[in-house]
């Protein structure tokens, strides 16, 4: 496992605890947050900044890559 994917799996963990959605990252969840209007949309420019040398977008582009959790199921 590589440090990337270790960092993304205690993100996860880190979620988890704070009653995330299953799957959910901080960078998803204040992506979502910004989506949806709640207070604290504002936290995906600041996590923005500190990616910003590796991936422009970053929040946005884990929001997509995650946005099923966000969607209810159809059935």
């Amino acid at each position: 496992m590589t440090a990337l994917q270790h960092a993304v799996a205690i993100d996860i963990w880190l979620m988890g605890l704070l009653g995330g959605k299953p799957r959910e990252t901080l960078s998803s969840a204040a992506y979502n947050a910004h989506v949806t209007g709640q207070f604290f949309g504002f936290t995906h420019h600041l996590i923005d900044l500190v990616f910003y040398v590796f991936e422009r977008d970053h929040c946005r582009n884990d929001w997509e890559f995650r946005k099923h959790i966000y969607t209810p199921e159809s059935n």
